[in-house]
């Protein structure tokens, strides 16, 4: 069976249509997700079209957890600190700032002997 071939423009406004889900445009054009990914390889055009569906899909999902966040929820108040205030301190990872160049010999074999290094 022959592959079906489309327009660049008619791949690009079925993922606009789809929110930037490459499977649903797919899917609305009857063909695969692999072809669909090829055109956004390809084709400057589908690949802008693409980046916007995603980034305007992103925007609206961030507002509707801004919103809920808004409302006190607080699953929505935590993600949105572990991901848009990391550079305030809240996430999941702790970030050090160690030089481990700038201790002294004898703060190296505290810390070599299980001791704080401090005390040293």
């Amino acid at each position: 069976m022959p592959r079906r071939k489309f327009s660049p423009d008619r791949v690009a406004e079925a993922i606009r249509a789809a929110d930037g889900v490459l499977a649903v445009a797919a899917r609305a054009l009857k063909t695969s997700r692999d072809l669909v990914h090829r055109y956004v390889n390809d084709y400057p055009e589908v690949k802008a079209a693409y980046e916007e569906a995603n980034e305007t899909t992103l925007d609206l999902i961030e507002n509707k957890l801004i919103e809920q966040a808004k409302m006190g929820l607080p699953e929505q108040v935590r993600f949105y600190l572990r991901t848009k205030g990391r550079a305030r301190g809240y996430g999941d990872r702790l970030a050090l700032d160690f030089d481990p160049s700038k201790l002294s010999d004898e703060q190296l074999a505290a810390i070599a002997a299980g001791k704080d290094p401090g005390a040293a």
